[in-house]
């Protein structure tokens, strides 16, 4: 009896294949196998008009409300929050004419903070422009080159409370970092030692100064005692321009016009030449202007 059987030939080539060959001896194609065909299509998922649900993968009904499997919430297969960005897309929508209507408020800050920025003017402030740093992490090298700073004076200050130059530095950190109310702290540490440092005194004073700025209900208080430590420091140096100058930005928002001309006049018959000096001397002008005696 003859047998009607043929050899299995490859899907690639068409070429005849042993039933054992795992790939055709003509093209190199791999051969499947029956047992791995059926395996691959059982791993296709069948159509079907359920639901997927996107956290676990389980099938579930059409109009299911949650995953059998996982408990997910399914919303007929559409996420349960939209994007981040097509949020914030619709909440700039919504707020549009608000924002064209205030548009006039951007400036008005940007001034406010650059006259802010211009108010007071530190001892020990650096002119050097520090240097750029790829990739952007220059403010991050920043950040931890000051907390390992910190830190080193923390604990030379543990080791010897009169430390003054650790002090000094320390405080000096603090009021560049903006903590003024630990900066306060550590000048009046140092100046209980070095009582006589106008630069420091200054400083203090602009401590405080900052610190009204930010606490209003306190801010009368806060101010006076800018003007003290500012006066202090004039004592032990008449001639401290930056003294001068400080003090009068503190008369200044204090709504001391006539005693801020004063302070700033003094400034400026320092060393009208300095940039302190010509600040001081535009401050003058323009209160004479809007304000004529």
């Amino acid at each position: 009896m003859s047998s009607n059987i043929t050899s299995p030939k490859c899907a690639k080539c068409g070429s005849e294949i042993s039933a054992g060959d795992r790939f055709c001896g003509n093209c190199g194609a791999k051969i499947e196998q029956p047992g791995e065909q059926r395996q691959s299509e059982k791993k296709q998922p069948a159509s079907s008009s359920g639901t997927i649900c996107p956290l676990c993968g389980q099938e579930n009904p059409a109009d299911a409300a949650s995953c059998s499997s996982c408990g997910a919430a399914l919303n007929s297969g559409a996420p349960t929050s939209a994007p981040k960005k097509n949020r914030q897309a619709a909440s700039e929508s919504v707020h549009q004419p608000l924002h064209l209507l205030q548009s006039w408020k951007i400036p008005a800050a940007i001034a406010i903070v650059f006259i802010v920025a211009l108010a007071i003017v530190r001892f020990t402030q650096k002119n050097e422009p520090a240097a750029a740093l790829p990739g952007g992490n220059q403010a991050a090298v920043q950040n931890q080159a000051t907390a390992q700073e910190e830190e080193a004076l923390q604990q030379a200050i543990e080791q010897n409370s009169k430390n003054d130059p650790a002090l000094l530095r320390l405080a000096n950190l603090y009021h560049d970092t903006r903590r003024f109310a630990q900066a306060i702290m550590m000048y009046d540490r140092y100046l209980a030692i070095n009582p006589s440092n106008p630069d420091a005194r200054v400083d203090l004073g602009i401590s405080y100064f900052e610190m009204g700025l930010v606490d209003t209900t306190n801010r009368e208080k806060y101010f006076v005692t800018a003007k003290d430590e500012m006066r202090k420091a004039l004592t032990y140096n008449p001639k401290h321009q930056l003294a001068y100058y400080n003090l009068g930005m503190v008369n200044l928002h204090s709504g001391e016009i006539e005693e801020a001309n004063k302070c700033f006049e003094k400034c400026a018959a320092i060393d009208s030449t300095t940039q302190v000096g010509k600040r001081a001397q535009q401050l003058i002008h323009q209160h004479s202007f809007t304000n004529p005696s």
